[in-house]
């Protein structure tokens, strides 16, 4: 399956991409503090998204919101930014997502506090197996006392790479991360260097 397929059923798993629309080169930093409410789930709630920052890069694909809920996680409502792309190197993506604490999650935490770094070794994979991740290797991170995980993958049968990191604020999950194919790791890296949580 291409790059670009794997988004696009990641999208109605756990939510990647829809459509890319040309846009004058802008950066974009995005700042968050919303309420949405939750459609398709049986018991709908208010969702508070903690506010956050990330500069997009300079690309002509404009800055896409998707909200999708993911039966599979328990009725979590999903919410993505992200931008999208092809160059001289292939399709790339950058991204953000954030979701409530799922309830297997937050049922494993509560009887085994230990377990924190597998909880989000297991969440950061479930993300990045469905972008064709294999080979994955982890790493502990952390931010304004929000404790993370991060994870590098390769794609594309080794010619690609997807990086993200992963964060739990209360009962919010937040991973940011990026990948394509041949892409480098500078403006990967820069992407996800300038996501902080407010």
């Amino acid at each position: 399956m291409s790059f670009i397929g794997k988004i696009t059923a990641f999208t109605l798993l756990l939510t990647m991409v829809s459509c890319m629309n040309e846009q004058q080169k802008t950066e974009t930093k995005t700042e968050v503090k919303a309420e949405t409410k939750q459609e398709n789930v049986s018991e709908a709630t208010e969702q508070y998204i903690p506010q956050f920052a990330v500069n997009f890069p300079l690309i002509k694909a404009e800055t896409q919101k998707t909200e999708v809920v993911d039966t599979a996680a328990g009725n979590v409502l999903v919410t993505q930014w992200f931008k999208q792309d092809t160059d001289e190197n292939g399709p790339f993506i950058y991204f953000v997502l954030h979701y409530q604490l799922p309830p297997s999650i937050k049922t494993q935490l509560k009887n085994d506090p230990s377990s924190y770094n597998t909880a989000l070794e297991s969440e950061i994979i479930r993300s990045n197996v469905r972008l064709g991740g294999s080979d994955c290797n982890f790493s502990e991170v952390e931010q304004k006392s929000f404790k993370g995980m991060e994870s590098t993958c390769k794609i594309f049968d080794g010619e690609g790479f997807v990086k993200s990191r992963i964060y739990l604020v209360g009962n919010n999950m937040f991973i940011v991360g990026a990948g394509g194919k041949h892409i480098k790791q500078e403006p990967v890296d820069s992407f996800i260097n300038s996501f902080t949580l407010k």
